[in-house]
């Protein structure tokens, strides 16, 4: 049987595997595409195989997290150089096997390695046909999961973290006092944890602080008057809410949401809706250029470069800003009930001083254009975005540290915030 071109694309578009060994392959097995198939898999373990005792040492970690935050998936996927870590394929690779971890029964690699993977076969055979495409070894090092009813903290990250940092500043402030936001509703399990990573870094004293509590304190807003404030810090992962008053916390709340939530949704609406794959920092430049929390009156557009999912070519698309209001809006209704919903369950007095003084909000995604005024035209309430709005709960903390005393009604550990001696 002739072996044409439109068998070779055929074939490629099923294997991936280069054209000259599609050809050789169609040639071998006489134009049959089944054989052909298990000629370039058995090409490909030979070529693993050569490839086994190659040192991969560079690679990439990938974490994959359930809707709800209660669930995780650390994926670490090795290869030889840098270089192979940074290609299209490969990241999209390892980011699929961090999802495929997530709905993983246990954390046995071996197990793992047998799950089927797309029309690849399994995870191993997948693996197989990526080196011998790429060209370089590569194994999956590791594979954990993690479950929690809380907030999924990496005790031993944040420890080696918060060293670095003591230690960069300098050493004279190890085995000093040390004042951390944390998420509001810790449990205390969660504010030990928190302690006893700090302190094993070098602190000799340890004071929790509520990041709306931060947040109010370097917003400048009068947290010991009998004036209700409200403020809605919204983080990278979560959203804290909390109103003070009268030098006490009156309500707090967080939501496991936040800017890279808003991040994720436009990453999955590009996949789905253009079909292509393109780099976190790409969907950072379409948020921060056509981002917006009300309706455009105009639909500007942005165009952006990204491989293609079904050739792995390069190629130019085009989003319009009304695209991205709707992926927008749908992340920011959740946040908007919450806050409804807390207003609702606070007492009048308190209520009605949120409502002549107003809201502020603070965190990276403050910035988002018409986020204060969608809020504020919801709820029917004035919001307040102050300068540099990412910098306040970090300059409440600093504030905070020099007025403990008077904020001892704040602290949450303040029964217990001393390490070992």
């Amino acid at each position: 049987m002739a072996v044409t071109a439109k068998l070779v694309k055929e074939l490629r578009e099923k294997t991936g595997a280069g054209m000259m060994d599609c050809k050789k392959a169609l040639v071998e097995t006489d134009g049959d595409i089944d054989k052909a198939i298990d000629v370039l898999r058995e090409k490909g373990l030979s070529k693993a195989a050569k490839k086994a005792d190659r040192i991969a040492a560079e690679g990439l970690v990938r974490i994959a997290f359930s809707e709800d935050r209660s669930r995780a998936a650390v994926v670490e996927v090795n290869s030889e150089t840098d270089f192979v870590a940074k290609n299209p394929e490969f990241i999209e690779f390892v980011e699929k096997l961090a999802a495929m971890a997530l709905n993983a029964e246990n954390d046995s690699l071996e197990s793992f390695m047998e799950l089927p993977y797309d029309n690849e076969g399994t995870v191993k055979e997948a693996l197989t046909a990526k080196i011998s495409k790429i060209g370089e070894n590569m194994n999956i090092r590791r594979l954990e999961l993690i479950n929690t009813d809380g907030f999924i903290v990496d005790y031993r990250v944040m420890h080696t973290m918060l060293s670095y940092f003591l230690n960069k500043v300098s050493n004279a402030l190890r085995r000093a006092r040390v004042v951390v936001g944390v998420p509001c509703g810790m449990t205390d399990v969660e504010q030990r944890a928190m302690m006893d990573a700090v302190i094993q870094a070098g602190a000799r004293e340890v004071f929790l602080i509520e990041r709306p509590v931060a947040a109010a304190i370097g917003c400048g807003v009068p947290i010991f008057e009998a004036q209700g404030s409200m403020v809605i810090d919204i983080g990278g992962g979560t959203i804290d809410m909390g109103i003070v008053s009268l030098g006490g916390i009156v309500d707090s709340k967080t939501i496991r949401f936040g800017g890279s939530d808003i991040n994720n949704a436009l990453l999955r609406y590009v996949r789905e809706c253009f079909g292509i794959i393109v780099s976190d920092e790409t969907i950072i430049d379409i948020k921060h250029t056509l981002g917006t929390a009300v309706a455009p009156l105009e639909d500007a557009e942005y165009a952006f470069q990204g491989r293609d999912m079904m050739n792995g070519l390069g190629r130019r698309c085009v989003i319009h800003q009304s695209e991205v209001y709707q992926v927008i809006n749908e992340c920011l209704i959740g946040l908007l009930d919450e806050v409804k919903q807390m207003i609702r369950a606070t007492a009048p007095e308190i209520v009605a001083d949120i409502m002549q003084h107003g809201i502020w909000l603070t965190g990276g995604t403050a910035r988002l254009s018409g986020l204060a005024d969608r809020i504020g035209t919801e709820l029917g309430v004035p919001v307040h975005v102050p300068e540099a709005p990412e910098t306040k709960v970090v300059v409440g903390l600093n504030g905070a540290s020099s007025d403990l005393v008077s904020l001892s009604r704040f602290i949450v550990n303040s029964k217990n915030r001393k390490g070992r001696d």
